[in-house]
């Protein structure tokens, strides 16, 4: 095996030396270059997928998609909306920000190791992301109510900046650029994975001290995380991929919007659903691959 190959199909390495590194020598200094590093992974993601593929997906699996939606932009900020109280306030606008943020780009990858529909996922996971800039901060306002001071247009804001922005210049280089997509794309998944080690170290790196005592919280997004992934997992048909989509979010987004928007506290929760995340899908990567 090659170092790109390497680099490309180990991504559960990388996340597991990523938790521990954090966990035991944490960089915090990491953590102010997540965001450019998360920029990058959502570039080489977008480069993946057009409008055109995501529009033809979108027709073919109406009812899928329909329920995806349907749990990811409606049900489930209705359940942390319910579990807030749980938490003190602005852990509790953590979740419910959570709650609002868009599939994880690596479900597709999830997927493709358990062999279910992975296209489906880049599709459900390229749809909410693209939607999120425009219902987040309408679902934020309901929720929130006169909890806090929420400026819808500075979460709009950071949203675009984060994944509007990179899809654009993804769409730039698919059209006029083909011979420079092809080279990023035979490279993406390596670089994906490097980027994707520096977030989640730097991510937890920035918290690591609080994650050891915030041991209710962790129960907390465990059973809110389990709820979540147990109603996609009821769907008709596709049902981890649904599952999956609606359990597992980008926790990396949810952390850096969080920080950004609300302060570091309700950053946290992405943080913990990073772990969470990383925690309970490394062992499935593991055993994917050696299926």
């Amino acid at each position: 095996m090659d170092l790109r190959s390497f680099l490309s199909e180990e991504l559960w390495l990388f996340i597991l030396l990523a938790i521990v590194l954090a966990l035991l020598t944490p960089q915090p200094v990491f953590a102010e270059y997540a965001i450019y590093f998360l920029l990058v992974v959502m570039f080489l993601s977008s480069l993946k997928i057009g409008l055109h593929e995501i529009a033809k997906v979108v027709k073919k699996q109406k009812t899928e998609m329909g329920i995806a939606l349907l749990l990811i932009y409606v049900v489930s900020p209705l359940i942390a909306f319910l579990m807030a109280p749980l938490l003190e306030k602005d852990l509790a606008i953590g979740l419910m920000l959570y709650s609002t943020i868009p599939a994880a780009m690596a479900n597709t990858f999830y997927m493709g190791i358990l062999r279910k529909n992975a296209a489906l996922t880049l599709m459900i996971t390229a749809v909410t992301t693209l939607m999120a800039p425009f219902v987040a901060p309408v679902i934020m306002k309901v929720l929130t109510g006169t909890m806090i001071e929420l400026s819808p247009l500075n979460l709009f804001m950071s949203l675009v900046k984060l994944i509007i922005l990179p899809f654009i210049a993804a769409e730039l280089v698919r059209r006029y650029a083909r011979r420079a997509t092809r080279v990023l794309l035979e490279n993406s998944s390596a670089v994906s994975n490097i980027c994707i080690f520096f977030v989640i170290f730097g991510v937890i790196s920035a918290a690591a001290g609080k994650i050891w005592g915030l041991g209710w919280l962790a129960i907390v997004m465990v059973v809110y995380l389990s709820i979540s992934t147990t109603l996609g997992l009821l769907s008709p048909k596709e049902k981890l991929v649904i599952g999956f989509s609606n359990g597992f979010r980008n926790g990396t987004l949810a952390m850096v919007v969080g920080l950004e928007v609300f302060g570091p506290t309700a950053a946290l929760i992405g943080v913990m659903s990073t772990l969470i995340h990383n925690i309970v899908l490394v062992p499935v990567m593991f055993w994917g691959k050696k299926k």
